[in-house]
């Protein structure tokens, strides 16, 4: 891996290769907090041209998925900075992507939760990132993001069990 994305710093077909096994995660996370499928691919493509421009800059320190979504993040981020700025309405996160269990409406559960806790629940179990690596893409403490996803569970635990 780390060859590749060596490699892909100066070599498009590698570059390529090496975002094809990312792409996934980055257009997810982008409709997790995006609904209009149009911007959906203008941020995927703004993205990927951070990633090509900022790759040579990628330090090992992180893992690349955690490096990739931190840029992912700061780019709906932008989105979102320049809606507001036109005046725009922005959105709530759209989660008709989970699916309904038996009597329960996960949408709604989730839809009940402020931004911040929605999206902790989008990189934790969606995205299967570790708590170090959410802390690293949206720049919290690890101990907060253990606090955090402890009282998320405590709050879920029963609407889950009803």
């Amino acid at each position: 891996m780390v060859e590749l994305i060596k490699k892909a710093s100066d070599d498009e077909l590698a570059f390529e290769k090496l975002m094809n096994q990312y792409l996934q995660d980055i257009y997810n996370y982008i409709s997790f907090k995006v609904n209009n499928s149009a911007d959906v691919k203008d941020i995927t493509q703004d993205v990927m041209l951070a990633i090509f421009k900022g790759i040579k800059n990628y330090k090992s320190s992180s893992s690349f998925k955690t490096w990739i979504l931190a840029i992912t993040r700061r780019k709906v981020a932008d989105y979102y900075r320049k809606k507001y700025a036109e005046g725009s309405t922005v959105p709530i996160e759209n989660y008709s992507h989970l699916a309904a269990n038996d009597n329960k409406n996960i949408n709604d559960i989730i839809s009940d939760l402020s931004i911040n806790d929605q999206e902790l629940l989008n990189l934790v179990f969606i995205h299967g990132c570790t708590y170090k690596e959410v802390s690293k893409i949206i720049n919290v403490p690890v101990g907060t993001i253990k606090s955090r996803m402890h009282y998320l569970k405590i709050k879920l635990k029963p609407r889950l069990m009803e």
